[in-house]
């Protein structure tokens, strides 16, 4: 799937947008913005201990002593090369902008919910959650285009690559699980496949909205960027479709109310 594969690929017009606006299901967002976090910001870890995970000396270690990467890269008769400027250049904006827009939804979720959130899994894994990419070919990753059904499946592999590449890290198991499955959502019909007792839980679905926001906004090389608006939109969509609890779509509007110059007040309550 292109990236996040969130434009034109999984049939999302922009003009859902348009139609999300009188639903009173945000008749609750006001509040959930108000309710803030004691602690400004919960997250905290050591640069480094995430950024080892980030060096081409990391990644061709576990090239070398993790059969299962040249095995899937190998399925897909794609070859086992490193791109290390492609990840430093998902590392630098969109890695970065994911992390941040997860932890504005987790300080914006009901303090009921917020207390039960592993904040460090998804602190890491919203970080790290685009790693897999360094094995995309560069022809795929940065197609000016949609891609063909067979460049689509190896654009999936990246959930995969990247949990492969941590499965031998010092990181906890929450945090490969999230950067493993961060394409799927609560009904469990994204990817990887998952077994029939998997659960899109609240964490998950947290990441993942916070990447597909993110990659909403982006311009990238088969796409223009998105406004706040029609980002959100898009999103709220989802939750129509039960893909995303209305509380982590709050949580996320709750944020761009404080962070962006979007006025949610006006337009959801």
């Amino acid at each position: 799937m292109v990236s996040s594969g969130y434009f034109g690929v999984n049939g999302y017009p922009t003009a859902t947008a348009k139609s999300v606006y009188i639903n009173p299901l945000y008749s609750n967002v006001r509040a959930v913005r108000n309710n803030h976090v004691q602690n400004t910001d919960s997250f905290s870890y050591s640069a480094n201990s995430i950024n080892e995970y980030l060096t081409e000396e990391y990644i061709k270690n576990a090239l070398k002593t993790n059969p299962e990467i040249r095995r899937i890269l190998a399925e897909k008769g794609v070859p086992a090369e490193i791109n290390m400027d492609n990840l430093r250049q998902i590392q630098s904006n969109h890695a970065v902008d994911t992390q941040e827009i997860s932890k504005g939804i987790i300080r914006h979720l009901p303090q009921s919910e917020r207390y039960k959130i592993d904040t460090n899994a998804i602190n890491q894994a919203s970080y790290l959650h685009d790693i897999g990419k360094v094995f995309i070919p560069n022809e795929i990753l940065n197609k000016p285009a949609l891609l063909e059904s067979y460049e689509r499946e190896i654009m999936k592999t990246h959930s995969d690559l990247g949990y492969e590449i941590l499965k031998n890290s010092k990181l906890d198991e929450r945090t490969k699980e999230l950067v493993k499955y961060h394409h799927q959502n609560c009904l469990g019909n994204g990817y990887p496949k998952t077994d029939v007792n998997f659960t899109g839980d609240l964490e998950l679905q947290i990441l993942s909205t916070a990447d597909k926001y993110s990659a909403l906004r982006e311009h990238r090389p088969y796409k223009a960027s998105m406004s706040d608006d029609e980002a959100l939109g898009i999103i709220y969509a989802d939750v129509q479709k039960n893909l995303i609890n209305p509380v982590v779509f709050r949580g996320l509007a709750g944020h761009l109310s404080g962070e962006k110059s979007l006025n949610i007040n006006r337009m959801y309550t």
